[in-house]
């Protein structure tokens, strides 16, 4: 009787070890299924930032075109704006002439008119 006894707890306890080792198991496969899916969501977040550095890297790339584009018009601009202050310049030396010209002339058909006049005195 003792002997069955102890082979009836032998076999309650493979029972209790084969019960443990399946929940071990089931625990193992459950863990395994969550590093799966985290390795699954790493992967997929990877990606994500892989797309957003490319994205981050293009925009770099239009705000550098940009930039020298808006350099490249400035330098333009301040071209214009230089040749336009020179234009301002030039014009104005120019009215200058114009006015002094124009005082010459009338002091020359004031002469004129004068001598006419005196012309006009010593033929009457």
């Amino acid at each position: 009787l003792a002997v069955i006894d102890k082979l009836r707890t032998i076999n309650s306890l493979d029972d209790i070890s084969v019960g443990d080792a399946e929940r071990q198991q089931a625990r193992i496969r459950f863990q395994v299924g969550l590093a799966d899916s985290l390795r699954q969501s790493l992967t997929e977040q990877k990606s994500h930032a892989e797309k957003m550095a490319l994205k981050a890297f293009k925009m770099e790339r239009q705000v550098e075109q940009e930039m020298q584009q808006r350099q490249q018009v400035q330098g333009e601009a301040n071209e214009w704006h230089k040749a336009a202050q020179t234009a301002a310049v030039q014009y104005e030396a120019q009215q200058q002439v114009i006015d002094k010209q124009r005082k010459l002339i009338q002091r020359l058909v004031g002469d004129h008119q004068r001598m006419q006049e005196s012309v006009d005195k010593a033929l009457q």
